[in-house]
Parts: structure tokens; sequence; C-alpha cells
């Protein structure tokens, strides 16, 4: 069941249901915390994960069977309150951060040809910014690193990130096409996954 948050955390009893599964991105990988869904996301210091260091970026990604799915101050909340592999220092990630984490699509990975950066409007946006869906380099067509799995479609839910792309919008990445997405509705629930610097 999507539940779409209109307080700020997603624990509340004050929600709409959306009547879709908000299932899991999944993965290979030791620790991990058992079911996190979207009712944990806003809870401070829920969700115990385990972590995975991004050799090519030096990122440390707090990761889980299944990511939050919450609306965008309750992605704040929950990554600054999130304790996990011995650390406390998570933050919701900018669009240069979660775009480091994209693979296989040559417009959106670092250094690619789409402009958008932390700081971009929405006007940076270009057919640079995105690839075709399921054509990435991970598994099940996924454009991360094998260590997420093959979920990345699921539910068709992008993933925040705390770059504003205007005044009530930030920008986004769709893992399974790679799009650096602009114009998302804050008061909207999508994913989150949560990043600490080594």
């Amino acid at each position: 069941m999507l539940v779409l948050c209109l307080t700020a955390a997603c624990g509340s009893s004050e929600r709409v249901d959306g009547g879709l599964d908000a299932g899991a991105d999944g993965g290979a990988r030791d620790g991990d915390a058992g079911d996190a869904g979207a009712e944990a996301c806003g809870a401070s210091g829920s969700g115990a994960s385990s972590c995975w260091t991004d050799p090519s970026s030096g990122l440390v990604w707090a990761h889980q069977d299944l990511a939050p799915l919450c609306g965008f101050q309750a992605a704040v909340d929950y990554c600054e309150g999130l304790t996990a592999c011995g650390a406390s220092d998570f933050r919701l990630p900018n669009i240069d951060e979660l775009r480091s984490s994209i693979r296989g699509c040559p417009g959106t990975v670092t250094g690619g040809a789409c402009p958008v950066h932390d700081g971009s409007t929405a006007a940076d946006y270009t057919s640079d910014c995105f690839c075709d869906p399921f054509a990435g380099s991970g598994p099940g067509g996924c454009y991360w690193d094998a260590t997420f799995g093959d979920r990345c479609g699921f539910g068709g839910w992008p993933y925040w990130s705390s770059s504003r792309s205007g005044p009530l919008t930030t920008w986004s990445v769709a893992f399974h096409t790679g799009n650096l997405i602009n114009g998302f509705d804050m008061m909207d629930s999508y994913r989150v996954r949560c990043v600490r610097s080594m």
C-alpha cells in the first residue's frame, strides 16, 4: 500500500492510502535489518541498515531491503535521525551525491552530459538527463550498483535528493531509467536512501 504523507512524519495517523504496494529494493548484503517501509520514515533512529561504501565516490550509503517511502521533510528527518553501521551523521543526499550512485547511463553518471547539479533550476533539465528504462548495467537493468539489487523500478518510485529545483520542488533520481527528475512536489511521497561522508 502506498502511503502519501500529509504531515512531517510518515508514521502519523493522517495519511492517504493510494492502493499500491510500497515494495522493496533488494540485494545481497550482510546485516539486513528486515522490514522498514513507509511507516518507519520520519521515526528518529529507526530503520537500522547495512552500509555500502561506493569506491568511486567514497560516500557511505545506508541500505535496507525496504527503501522507506515518505514525504520530503520526513525523508530529511529520517536520515538525520538514522543510526546505522556505528554512525549517526547520515543526511539526505543532494543531487550530486545521489547522481554519483547512478551506473550505466552515460548522460547522468557523474561527469555526464546532463547539466543538473546541486543548485540547478528546472531549466537545466535536458534530453541528456535520462536513459532507456531497465537498460542499465546493474541487475535487472537497474542504473545502480549490484549491491542494491534488481528492484529499482518497484512501484516506479524515484529517490529524494535534498536539492531544490524550485521553491516547492526538488530533484530526484529514478534508478530504473537513470533519470534526473525535476519538479517533484515536496508534499508527495518517494523513496529515501541516506548517505554520509567517510
